[in-house]
C-alpha cells in the first residue's frame, strides 16, 4: 500500500495557498498528489505536492512575470484589456470552464437583461447549452428589460422582499456613486457620534458655518479604527497615500485619490444619503439564492465600469474563488467597446431599448440605449448631460409618467425631519439641492420640467432648505 499522502489544505507556498488536492490528476504516486492552488492574483493551478514543499513554485506563474504588487497589477489588467477580441473571448471561455469544473455544474450565470450579461450568457450557452441564468427583478428596470428576459428560457426570477421607495425611506438616496455615498453615510455618522465633544457645530447641517472644525475634529480623533473615522477624513479631502490624515499636504503626490472633497458639502444634506439600494435590492436576494441553491454566480462586471470594481479586480483577478462569497467574472478584462463588437460580430439579439449596434471606422456605438440600469437610481446622474440624460432616455423608451413617478413628490418627514418619498420618490428637490449647494464644485445636474416642479412643490420651508 501506497503510504498516505501528506494534507497540504490551508497551507501557504509563497503566493500560493493551498485549496484542495486535484483528483482529477492523481499524480504518478501518493507522494507527488496534485493540489488545486489559489494564487494571490486570483489564478487557480495544479501543482505537485514536491514542487511546493521544495519552493520551486509559489505563484501560478503568469502573474509571476510581472509581480504582484499593486502597480504592476494595474498594468497587467491593461495588457488584457488591450488584447484582440478573440483572445479575449477565449480566454473568458477558459475562465468559465475553470469556475463551472471546480463546483461540479452548481453555477449561473447572473443576467441582467442587460447587454453585458447578454453576451456572457451566450458565450456561456455556447459551451454549456444548459447553464441555469438568474434574474434579479427589482421593479426599476426598463419594461422592455422585463420582456426581454422572458424570453429565454431556464432562468430564475428573483423579487426583493422592499421596494425601492421603502430602502430609501429607511436607508437613504443614493446620489453621485456608491463608493461616495458610502463614505457620505459613513462621515455624516462619525460627526454625529461626535457632536457631544463639541459642541452644536459638529453635527449635521453645520458644515457650511465652521467647515475648519471639522477638520480639527477629524485632526483631534485621528484613529483609523475610531467607527467611519476614515470616510470622515475622505469626504473632507484629508486622507493621504499612507492611510493618515492631514488639512496641510504640501505635495500633491501625498493626496490619497480616494478622497471626495468635492462631495463635503453633503454633510449639510436635509436628506440621508446611503448606498444600500443594491444590497437590499440585488445582493441580498442573489445571497439567498446561493444559500438555497448552493450555485455560484458568473457575472458580466468590467474592472473598466468603475474604479471600485478595478480595486475589486487587483484584490480577486477574474474567478474569485476566496472570496467571502465567491463569484465568477471571466469579462473582467473586457471594455464596453469589446461587448458592442461582439454583439456585431455575431449579430446577437439584444433587448430592443438599446436599438442596434452599429459600425463607425474604429468604434461601435448602440442607436438607442447606451446603458440600462436602475431608472430611479440617482448615481451617475452628475456625470449626464441634457442630450444623453436617462430621464430623456425614459422620455423616449417608456413613458413621461415613469419619469414624473421618480421625479415628483417628497416631503420632510415629520417624524425624522428628512426629506422623504411621499406621493412619489421626490428626487427633484434631490437634484435641485445638490446643484444650488454642490455649485461651488462645479455639479450640475439635469432633470426635465423644472420649473414644473418648482411651481408645484416649492413652499417657504422647502426654499429655506435650497437657500
Amino acid at each position: 500500500m501506497g503510504r498516505k499522502p501528506e494534507d497540504l489544505t490551508g497551507q501557504k507556498f509563497g503566493d500560493l495557498v493551498v485549496v484542495e488536492m486535484d483528483l482529477k490528476i492523481p499524480g504518478k504516486s501518493g507522494k507527488h498528489k496534485k493540489w488545486i492552488c489559489q494564487c494571490k492574483c486570483g489564478n487557480r493551478v495544479s501543482v505537485d505536492s514536491h514542487r511546493l514543499k521544495n519552493g520551486e513554485r509559489q505563484s501560478c506563474g503568469e502573474c509571476r512575470k510581472i509581480n504582484v504588487d499593486k502597480s504592476q497589477r494595474h498594468e497587467y489588467l491593461r495588457q488584457l484589456q488591450s488584447l484582440p477580441l478573440e483572445a479575449k473571448i477565449n480566454k473568458t471561455k477558459t475562465l468559465i470552464r475553470e469556475w463551472y469544473e471546480y463546483y461540479d455544474g452548481q453555477v449561473y450565470v447572473s443576467f441582467s437583461g442587460g447587454k453585458d450579461s447578454t453576451v456572457l450568457l451566450h458565450i456561456a450557452r455556447e459551451i454549456y447549452p444548459d447553464i441555469k441564468a438568474m434574474f434579479c427583478d427589482t421593479g426599476l428596470e426598463f419594461p422592455q428589460i422585463r420582456r426581454f428576459v422572458n424570453t429565454f428560457e431556464n432562468v430564475d426570477i428573483l423579487h426583493p422582499k422592499l421596494s425601492f421607495k421603502q430602502v430609501i425611506k429607511r436607508d437613504g438616496y443614493p446620489i453621485i456613486s456608491k463608493e461616495v455615498a458610502q463614505c457620505i453615510k459613513g462621515a455624516r455618522r462619525f460627526f454625529n457620534d461626535i457632536a457631544d465633544d463639541y459642541g452644536t457645530y459638529v453635527g449635521l447641517g453645520n458644515y457650511r458655518k465652521n467647515p475648519k472644525l471639522y477638520e480639527e475634529a477629524v485632526l483631534d480623533k485621528n484613529n483609523k479604527y475610531v467607527a467611519n473615522w476614515v470616510y470622515a477624513v475622505k469626504l473632507l479631502g484629508m486622507l493621504k497615500t499612507d492611510r493618515t490624515a492631514s488639512n496641510d499636504i504640501a505635495e500633491r503626490s501625498q493626496k490619497s485619490r480616494y478622497n471626495y472633497k468635492r462631495y463635503a458639502f453633503t454633510l449639510d444634506a436635509p436628506f440621508e444619503i446611503s448606498s444600500s439600494c443594491c444590497n437590499v435590492l440585488k445582493k441580498n436576494q442573489i445571497k439567498t439564492y446561493y444559500r438555497e441553491k448552493g450555485a455560484n454566480g458568473i457575472t458580466a462586471q468590467m474592472a473598466s465600469e468603475s474604479s471600485l470594481r478595478e480595486s475589486e479586480w487587483i484584490k480577486h483577478g477574474c474567478n474569485g474563488y476566496m472570496m467571502k462569497h465567491p463569484v465568477g467574472n471571466p469579462m473582467a478584462f473586457w471594455t464596453e467597446q469589446d461587448v458592442l463588437q461582439y454583439i456585431y460580430d455575431k449579430k446577437l439579439t439584444i433587448c430592443s431599448v438599446y436599438g442596434s449596434v452599429i459600425r463607425h471606422r474604429n468604434s461601435y456605438s448602440t442607436t438607442g440605449c447606451n446603458r440600462t440600469g436602475c431608472f430611479s437610481c440617482g448615481f451617475g446622474l452628475h456625470l449626464e448631460s441634457k442630450n444623453d440624460s436617462r430621464f430623456k432616455i425614459m422620455n423616449s423608451y417608456v413613458n413621461q409618467r415613469l419619469t414624473d413617478a421618480v421625479l415628483r413628490g417628497g416631503w420632510f418627514d415629520q417624524n425624522t425631519g428628512w426629506w422623504t418619498p411621499h406621493n412619489g420618490i421626490g428626487l427633484w428637490f434631490i437634484i435641485e439641492w445638490m446643484n444650488r449647494h454642490g455649485k461651488e464644485s462645479g455639479l450640475k445636474i439635469w432633470y426635465p420640467n423644472r420649473e414644473k416642479y418648482l411651481d408645484e412643490y416649492m413652499t417657504e420651508e422647502i426654499k429655506s432648505y435650497l437657500l
